[in-house]
């Protein structure tokens, strides 16, 4: 009986055991057996997915440190790691019930529980309401359309520097249509019948299909319908046909050849007639998308050709080949080198400075109507001619106005050369700030008596170079009269001029920038630092400029001084204005004062001493006042200290506007009579500067960017101080951050919780951003935020070669901190996964950290900080430190810093190279082995593409080189790739040291992408 109770008494102990445990008492976990933590696991396992018609994810970890592997039982559903891919079945096969198995294993233990979810079928083909391709292009624009057609072509750029395809072409019976839109483009193949739902959109005139989403892949495998392409045009017309529409529509094209032309660094493809028209076939990624193509080389062939839009310049149409329809034989036309030649080219005649006059109200690629014809002596060769293209790139000039004929043909044109006397008829565009011709013909051509000035200085005479060229005449050096300021101001944008007058005031930033002419018909600004350093206040000088303008103000650029005539002068006060106050310019922010002297009496010039800067404003008697404008620390204008308290008469130049565009300034370029003390009141809320510790245009000195109020409103009451937002370099476990990114144009995004397709969407309202949290878990952080009580964990699903971001109610991959880019990353399959975008996105999404890192914009953890602050004198500037936001390397020391805030530094620019030029630096970007064109859009910053060479060159030794760039995610960070001189990193700057000093410094092939707002050189 003892026995018996003994025996019973230990089952019921065992029994309570497990009692215990599976009615939740709360064990102690580390007594509990890996089954049983798994059988655990197995009862709370669930899944939120019961009918399914895209991919989704699955759990992969459980409580307890219990893994969960996945399996299926029909290839409906196809499991790899956490991502579960659908195929869904056709409409006839009805829906198919999948059975999902989970395997559950901590250690040895393990078990398995069943899920069944059903794949629902696709919709009956017959019941969507779609459109035909010719029915969507007729919606209205911003229209949302389901619409269906066969995939018929992809287009293909760079992401990364890899070729990726970025958008499809669909086609049906009714016409053909680009789609936008780089998720459904690579998802589907060539030959699917498909319905997708899109939104009408138009880019550059024509109309396309952006944001789609694939409804439903019908079939697979079909041929491309011909029966809606048009035959009415041959390339010849399309070709001779600028001005037509041929979007939406896919033309057929007889008797034609598919040209490969190999550049070396570059491929490219054309449809060429038997008469040398041609249409480029487009691609933003060097053709790779053509190669399908090589096997039509040298053969005739009828091709299905879809019109796709004109090249940046607007001169020659491009598109993509379809569908090769027919092979006729070999090709028997002949060979015309790529290009439409055209036949005899007539227009309308004019001179230089009559074609730049017609052309200086033009916009960004707009162009003259019709053709013009011009005569000039060629001037310089910018581009050699190419036998590959049979074009040439030179400067024309009539003495005193230059233009650009770029890239020139005709039969003429492989024997060019400087000095010649050429006439070329043509297309006339402004491209960017440029006038120029494009892919005009040369018609007539004269050679040079000995090949023009080539050796000696242009104006003021033959030094050193051949007989027969610009010789120049008397003091000017230039074969005409120099011109007046009123003369110089009224000529056309780009003209470069001759121009006579007194300096009479410097424009500072860490040196001379610049300068003002006047006399007795105007001032103008000259914005040069080699001139105005060699000339005084007071010098009369005769110099040659090119009249450009910067924020609507025109000014000269690019200065070279031909002679001093006189030293000593007075300023001229005959041209000044007298007919504004200073209240009155104050308060009209929309006049233009731009090109003359203003004469202001009852003013005083009062210096502001806000301990971290120095201003000077000029002011009249009732507070109105005028900023007297530096980008450096206002040095120049210590000479106004004689009159501090003084009323006085000033000769004043405004300038331009400050950056907000909410306040004048200028420079005062004379005091013309001391009146007395000054009487008036003292506001102590006059406007403060500009420049609150950086120089304006990019010379970072570090600091937040800059804003109108640091401290106090307009007027003078002190708010005390403003919010700013940075990221954070360690993060805390539970502390509320933003998740927010640094995007393109320096625009900040911060993560919504909401999902933007396979993205997470973005909002520019710090505020409006989702408070994320980390939390610990083992080997790491799991990252979420908050729906009400319900945590909600951003993880990364894998899908293939994508990694997508996700909302979902448990953690998967574990997150670990890069204190190299102060960001988090996770280990996605054996792939280094962060999140961040690229391009012109502003999306959450993940990337292969190995690949993209250094070249995208990273997602961090953001947190608002409370600034100091600021003057109680009222509103202290612009500029409390440069563009950086973020602090960056002190360049107050450097013995000069060129800008990249805007095109006024730029000499040159094209897809090959662009040169800029200021304070004796010379910076030239050339194309290199990068497989992306150097593009002339960007600046403030400027972009130096992968694989391209930076060549920096100074007029003394440098011994160290600062980049400042625009976000501390553009740098150079691999510095075994750069020879001659070690890198290092500090904040948003870039600091080369070289190993030993030069006038010169090239990074050869660059091992990243890099964005610069400035660059600083040091020397000895």
């Amino acid at each position: 009986m003892k026995k018996l109770f003994r025996g019973l008494l230990m089952l019921l102990m065992v029994l309570c055991t497990f009692t215990l445990v599976a009615c939740g008492d709360d064990p102690d976990p580390d007594k509990l057996t890996d089954q049983q933590v798994v059988d655990a696991a197995k009862t709370t396992l669930t899944i939120n997915y019961t009918e399914v018609t895209t991919d989704f994810t699955l759990p992969t970890t459980a409580a307890g440190g219990v893994t969960v592997s996945w399996a299926s039982n029909d290839a409906a559903i196809v499991i790899s790691g956490q991502n579960a891919a659908v195929t869904r079945p056709a409409f006839e096969d009805g829906n198919k019930s999948v059975t999902l198995t989970a395997t559950l294993a901590k250690g040895d233990a393990s078990a398995t529980k069943d899920f069944t979810v059903v794949v629902v079928c696709l919709e009956d083909v017959d019941t969507i309401e779609a459109l035909t391709v010719a029915e969507a292009i007729a919606s209205e624009q911003g229209a949302t359309v389901t619409v269906r057609g066969i995939v018929s072509g992809f287009h293909y750029s760079l992401y990364q520097d890899e070729p990726s395809i970025q958008a499809c072409y669909i086609t049906d019976n009714t016409g053909t249509v680009y789609v936008y839109g780089y998720l459904v483009a690579q998802s589907v193949e060539k030959g699917d019948d498909i319905v997708i739902e899109a939104t009408v959109g138009e880019y550059k005139g024509y109309t396309q299909l952006t944001s789609p989403n694939l409804v439903q892949t019908v079939s697979k495998g079909n041929a491309i319908p011909t029966e809606g392409a048009k035959t009415d045009k041959t390339i010849a017309d399309i070709s001779a046909d600028l001005a037509g529409n041929y979007t939406a529509a896919a033309y057929l094209f007889d008797g034609v050849t598919i040209k490969k032309i190999d550049g070396g660094s570059y491929i490219n493809y054309v449809v060429e007639d038997k008469s040398g028209n041609s249409l480029n076939i487009y691609s933003g990624a060097n053709s790779v998308e053509f190669g399908w193509l090589e096997e039509y080389l040298g053969k005739e062939v009828k091709v299905l050709f879809a019109v796709n839009s004109q090249n940046s310049k607007g001169t020659k149409w491009r598109g993509h080949v379809l569908d090769v329809v027919e092979v006729i034989g070999d090709w028997a036309g002949g060979s015309q080198g790529g290009g439409n030649q055209g036949g005899n080219v007539t227009g309308t005649k004019a001179t230089i400075a009559e074609v730049l006059a017609a052309a200086e109200s033009l916009a960004h690629e707009e162009k003259l109507n019709g053709n013009y014809e011009t005569t000039g002596t060629v001037k310089t060769i910018t581009e050699a001619y190419s036998s590959q293209y049979k074009n040439i790139t030179f400067i024309l000039t009539d003495g005193t106005n230059d233009i650009e004929c770029y890239r020139t043909k005709g039969d003429l044109a492989a024997s060019i050369a400087v000095g010649d006397t050429v006439t070329v008829v043509g297309e006339v565009q402004k491209y960017y700030e440029k006038i120029e011709f494009a892919y005009a013909t040369i018609t007539a051509r004269t050679a040079g008596e000995g090949g023009g000035n080539q050796g000696g200085t242009e104006g003021g005479g033959n030094q050193g170079g051949n007989e027969g060229g610009n010789t120049g005449t008397g003091e000017t050096g230039s074969a005409t009269a120099p011109l007046t300021v009123a003369q110089a101001l009224a000529a056309g944008q780009g003209t470069k001029l001759f121009v006579k007058g007194v300096v009479s005031g410097y424009h500072y930033s860490t040196s001379v920038q610049g300068y003002y002419i006047t006399d007795a018909t105007g001032t103008v600004y000259v914005y040069g630092s080699q001139v105005a350093a060699t000339v005084n206040v007071g010098d009369e000088i005769i110099f040659e400029a090119t009249l450009g303008q910067h924020n609507n103000f025109v000014q000269l650029t690019y200065p070279t001084l031909s002679s001093t005539v006189s030293t000593g002068n007075a300023i001229p006060t005959e041209g000044a204005k007298t007919d504004k106050t200073v209240a009155q310019i104050s308060a009209d922010l929309s006049g233009s004062y731009a090109g003359a002297a203003y004469i202001f009496e009852g003013v005083q010039i009062k210096k502001i001493d806000g301990g971290s800067y120095i201003n000077y404003v000029l002011e009249d008697k009732n507070g109105n006042a005028i900023n007297l404008y530096s980008s450096g620390d206002s040095s120049e204008f210590a000479v106004f200290d004689q009159y501090a308290n003084k009323e006085v008469k000033v000769l004043f130049a405004v300038n331009s506007q400050n950056s907000k565009g909410t306040k004048w300034r200028g420079h005062v370029l004379e005091v013309l009579e001391v009146v007395g003390d000054w009487t008036g009141g003292n506001q102590g809320g006059t406007e403060g500067g500009d420049n609150q510790g950086g120089t304006e245009g990019g010379d970072n000195q570090g600091g937040t960017e800059g804003g109108d109020n640091q401290g106090g409103t307009e007027g003078g009451d002190n708010q005390g101080g403003t919010t700013t937002e940075s990221y954070v370099t360690t993060p805390e476990v539970g502390t509320a951050y933003k998740l927010g990114m640094i995007v393109s144009g320096d625009k900040a995004v911060y993560l919504t919780g909401e999902m933007a397709g396979y993205y997470g969407a973005s909002t520019e309202t710090y505020a409006n951003g989702k408070d994320v949290y980390l939390e610990a878990a083992e080997g790491g952080y799991n990252m979420y935020y908050m729906n009400g009580t319900t945590k909600t964990y951003i993880v990364i699903t894998v899908s293939g070669t994508y990694y997508n971001i996700t909302f979902q109610a448990s953690p998967s991959y574990v997150w670990t901190w890069d204190a190299t880019y102060n960001t988090v990353v996770c280990d996605a399959n054996g792939t280094k996964v962060f999140l961040g975008t690229y391009g012109n996105y502003s999306t959450f999404g993940g990337s292969d950290y190995n690949k993209y890192v250094a070249s995208s914009y990273l997602a961090r953890f953001y947190t608002a900080e409370a600034s100091t602050g600021g003057s109680t004198g009222g509103n202290t500037g612009d500029n409390t430190g440069g563009n950086t936001g973020s602090g960056s390397t002190d360049t107050s020391d450097a013995a000069a810093t060129i800008s990249f805030a805007d095109t006024v530094n730029r000499t040159s620019a094209d897809g090959n190279a662009q040169v800029w030029a200021q304070n004796g630096i010379t910076v030239t970007n050339s194309k290199g082995s990068s497989t992306s064109d150097v593009n002339p859009q960007y600046y403030n910053p400027v972009r130096f593409y992968k694989s391209s060479d930076l060549k920096i060159e100074y007029t003394s030794n440098i011994t160290k080189i600062v980049l400042n760039c625009s976000t501390a995610d553009r740098q150079l960070l691999d510095t075994d790739a750069i020879t001659g001189a070690t890198i290092t990193t500090d904040g948003t700057t870039v600091t080369i040291t070289l190993d030993t000093p030069a006038t010169s410094f090239t990074i050869s092939t660059l091992p990243r992408q890099i964005r610069v707002s400035a660059i600083s050189v040091f020397t000895e």
